[in-house]
């Protein structure tokens, strides 16, 4: 058998198909299940199916965080429907109002490990192969059937190589560099693909770095990104042991469906849209436009390297009176 690809021996382990390849279709047992305020619609969808816990209470993950706090009082009301949901199903990894944004939750609390399946309703279920492990979003009633079966069926993907060399010049930010892919690939490049990345630029990146890259492939199109766990992941987390051997990285004479090599010095700051990804640009282009609101948050951003980011830009200066300024750290 020729080599294969991290994805794919993640999802041949998780499967039991060991000879599983791109274009296979499985049916893995995920290790991780991850929702957020539509999981009132999964613990519905579990109810009219007869299940009154998931198959594995532990395995699931529940982060009130996309309406937070409450903007409404029907959001109040499926935020109180959800604390009583994981507390009469047994769902004992729940992180409430306030404690962060789910993605971020799942690899800084190191509820994932490398090689592992995670799926999580929401798309960018991706970040979490910032770790070597594969992250897919799937919908609210295919969480349904995860939570009541413990099993999902998948496509094995095609795998794109990324290779980054280099390093990225003064205020130049990783958030950067996958605003110039997304611009590259656009929002179908990588459809039902997963992005590999590898190259000298990852060992200037950190774990929160890494996070923005895999993060950012769903705007790609892409169904899982992952970064091979290696030893920055071995220095950020001694404690989680690596699986041994290659099983962190795809074998050298693997398949990959593309391969794309980019030196990040040639990465400036970058502007997103409008409105679309794929129309990203140098910020150059924009300059003169005034700003009426400044967000520091999301899935993407918001954690401590972004807010260290800000505040570099801020020392001493204030922020100017017609523009509002949002932190929400993730």
């Amino acid at each position: 058998m020729s080599g294969r690809t991290l994805s794919e021996k993640i999802l041949a382990r998780a499967s039991g198909a060991e000879d599983a390849v791109a274009g296979d279709v499985v049916e893995a047992s995920p290790d991780v299940a991850v929702s957020h305020e539509n999981t009132y619609l999964v613990a519905e969808a579990l109810r009219e199916l007869g299940v009154e816990r998931p198959w594995q209470p532990e395995k699931a993950v529940v982060v009130l965080d996309h309406r937070s706090p409450a903007n409404s009082y029907q959001t109040a009301s499926v935020h109180a429907s959800i604390r009583k949901t994981v507390r009469d199903m047994g769902v004992t990894n729940f992180f409430d109002v306030g404690e962060g944004i789910c993605h971020q939750l799942l690899v800084q609390e190191k509820l994932v490990r490398p090689g592992q399946l995670v799926v999580g309703a929401d798309s960018h279920t991706t970040t979490a192969g910032a770790i070597g492990a594969f992250g897919c979003g799937i919908g609210a009633t295919e969480m349904a059937g995860v939570w009541a079966t413990g099993k999902i069926w998948l496509k094995v993907p095609e795998t794109i190589r990324v290779t980054l060399s280099g390093h990225l010049e003064k205020a130049v930010f990783v958030k950067d560099l996958a605003l110039y892919l997304a611009s590259r690939f656009t929002q179908s490049g990588a459809d039902y693909r997963c992005i590999e990345y590898d190259g000298t630029l990852l060992f200037d990146l950190s774990i929160s770095g890494r996070m923005v890259l895999c993060n950012m492939a769903a705007e790609m199109g892409a169904k899982a990104a992952i970064v091979p766990a290696d030893s920055t992941f071995g220095a950020w987390s001694p404690e989680c042991a690596l699986l041994p051997g290659d099983a962190c990285r795809s074998d050298p004479d693997a398949t990959f469906c593309q391969a794309v090599r980019l030196a990040a010095g040639d990465v400036s700051p970058m502007v997103s849209g409008p409105h679309r990804v794929e129309l990203g640009k140098g910020v150059e282009e924009f300059e003169g436009i005034e700003v009426d609101q400044a967000f520091i948050g999301s899935c993407a951003n918001g954690r401590l390297e972004d807010l260290v980011a800000a505040s570099w830009v801020l020392k001493g200066n204030r922020v100017a009176p017609a523009c509002r300024l949002l932190v929400a750290p993730a």
